[in-house]
């Protein structure tokens, strides 16, 4: 199997992860709830994104600058079409500063992507 292939699988189901997590109630012995870290949450947006837009880049064959800000284009759309359905669901609320969260991880995401050594890259 070639490796962007691989990256594809893992980048669909990141992508799931991130629905299923941001649109239900997971409650698994309240996750990090002990952490004393203020907005925690936004860390997790961050993180989401940021990896979501890493994960969808390495699963290209060619990686070019369009496809590289498309990706981006397309996380910032899906963050925030996440954030309006969290506003119709019983126990998740939209948020501006969530949705914030998610753009900077997934621009800082593309940020690296259009910097990446050359020798890092998979094709």
């Amino acid at each position: 199997m070639h490796r962007p292939k691989i990256f594809q699988f893992f980048a669909l189901l990141w992508t799931v992860v991130i629905t299923v997590l941001s649109l239900t109630t997971v409650s698994i012995g309240a996750i990090g709830s002990s952490i004393p870290i203020e907005n925690k949450d936004k860390i997790v947006h961050f993180l989401f994104y940021f990896i979501f837009v890493l994960l969808w880049n390495l699963s290209q064959h060619k990686k070019t600058t369009i496809k590289i800000i498309s990706i981006l284009i397309v996380a910032i759309f899906y963050g925030a079409i996440i954030e309006i359905l969290q506003g119709f669901t019983a126990t998740r609320t939209a948020d501006f500063f969530d949705f914030f969260a998610n753009t900077l991880g997934a621009v800082l995401g593309t940020l690296l992507c259009l910097n990446k050594p050359k020798k890092f890259k998979t094709n």
